[in-house]
């Protein structure tokens, strides 16, 4: 696809980062390793992509390890819900459609279309486990300032993911007080006046623009990666930002 390089950024889970780092040896691709994290404000979920972490850093791998316990509690209590709904599910069908990742709602939304009781993995989310849906269950909190604080100590930058889907560019400014690094300006689902405005607050706010394809695989249809083309430019950036900031430098192993 001519791409010079891909982030991995899974939800709360860090365990693709290695193997995507050994099979890209020998080749012209670079691996950015990071992490996406749920920081809660007013109540609302907002999404935080850390960038080029050390995915082996045990401050990190302890709260992730926590957060992998309390994500498959909150499938049990949706799988719960569900029965009451008249949608009943295996939690041992969901925590194998999961594999070896951390269990969330997509897996419980393709364990739904697999039993007919959704027709697709989108209608699973806004009839059953969608935000404000009936058998909706929220995660655990996090505060943004504890969250950036995680990504800083393992060597992270912070970027806010997709403001432009689900309205959290409202947050900009508490976000860039508790020591916000970026916006995710390029997205699949950011029209051209959104990267317009976007790029025009992270200019006014002094802050790194960012982008990605926001992959989650064939669920909604084929591989997203690559089809949102974002400047080289952006990783020098990324890495620059970094050394302002005084962070240490990521073994050659995540280069």
């Amino acid at each position: 696809m001519g791409l010079r390089a891909i982030a991995i950024t899974d939800h709360d889970s860090v365990g693709a980062i290695e193997p995507a780092l050994v099979a890209a040896r020998g080749t012209d691709v670079e691996v950015i390793p990071g992490v996406e994290l749920s920081v809660t404000i007013d109540d609302e979920d907002v999404h935080i992509l850390g960038y080029l972490i050390d995915c082996r850093h045990t401050g990190l791998l302890e709260l992730l390890h926590r957060f992998a316990s309390a994500r498959l509690e909150r499938a049990r209590k949706i799988v719960a819900k569900l029965d009451t709904l008249g949608a009943p599910l295996e939690i041992d069908r969901v925590l194998e459609l999961a594999g070896r990742g951390t269990v969330g709602r997509p897996h419980i939304a393709d364990a739904l279309v697999e039993s007919g009781w959704a027709r697709t993995f989108d209608d699973a989310f806004l009839r059953f486990i969608g935000y404000h849906a009936p058998a909706y269950v929220g995660k655990p909190r996090l505060d943004p300032a504890l969250a950036f604080r995680l990504l800083r100590d393992a060597g992270g930058l912070s970027v806010l993911a997709h403001p432009g889907v689900e309205g959290r560019e409202r947050f900009l400014p508490q976000l860039k007080e508790a020591d916000l690094d970026g916006i995710e300006v390029w997205h699949t689902q950011h029209d051209r006046r959104t990267v317009a405005r976007l790029s025009e607050r992270a200019r006014e706010m002094g802050l790194l623009m960012t982008g990605g394809s926001d992959c989650h695989g064939e669920r909604r249809s084929e591989p997203l990666i690559g089809t949102v083309k974002v400047p080289y430019s952006v990783v020098g950036e990324m890495k620059q930002r970094r050394r302002d900031k005084g962070l240490t430098e990521l073994g050659d192993e995540n280069r």
